[in-house]
């Protein structure tokens, strides 16, 4: 299901009905992407772990091969490495953020992969579920927005739907 949210930005949501008894949703990898990105300076892919990755250039400075292939680097798990529900795409002034606003968090993993020669970067951001023989699913809001911004405005947009998450009820921490 797609909807316009307050905010003009696009809620995608899945749902699996009719789950037979001897059945469960395991792992859900929902939505994909392949975003358009040309090998040029005036991109950059924004991955909030830690302190926060920014990658000018992302077709180029994204690793590749080797280890990172092996080990699987790409994979960002939430809530762990990390530090935010989203990833984002500057070209210049204009912004696109990709967020999971879900309030709960559920365990979820950010995976990424540059393809120079196609000129994308894949996105395929995957839930793991509970097992529920007969249970049917339906998923949090994948959210999707395109404005003016950098990695601050992305942020602004997060922290915007953080507020209102169960995991930021008790208020903000002390002084």
């Amino acid at each position: 299901t797609l909807t316009f949210n307050s905010d003009r930005q696009v809620e995608w949501r899945i749902s699996v009905l009719m789950v037979p008894a001897d059945w469960s949703v395991f792992r859900v990898s929902f939505p994909v992407f392949d975003l358009a990105v040309d090998e040029s300076d005036d991109y950059t892919f924004i991955v909030p772990t830690d302190r926060g990755v920014a990658y000018r250039n992302p077709l180029k400075t994204i690793p590749m091969g080797g280890v990172i292939q092996k080990k699987r680097i790409r994979h960002r798990p939430y809530p762990s490495y990390m530090t935010m529900q989203f990833l984002g795409l500057q070209r210049k002034s204009d912004l696109l953020y990709f967020a999971a606003h879900d309030p709960v968090p559920h365990l979820k993993t950010f995976y990424f992969e540059p393809n120079a020669a196609a000129r994308v970067i894949h996105l395929h951001p995957y839930v793991d579920t509970l097992v529920q023989y007969g249970s049917d699913y339906h998923s949090f809001a994948w959210v999707t927005a395109c404005t003016r911004g950098d990695w601050i405005t992305a942020a602004q947009l997060y922290r915007k739907f953080a507020l209102t998450a169960s995991w930021t009820q008790r208020g903000p921490l002390e002084n």
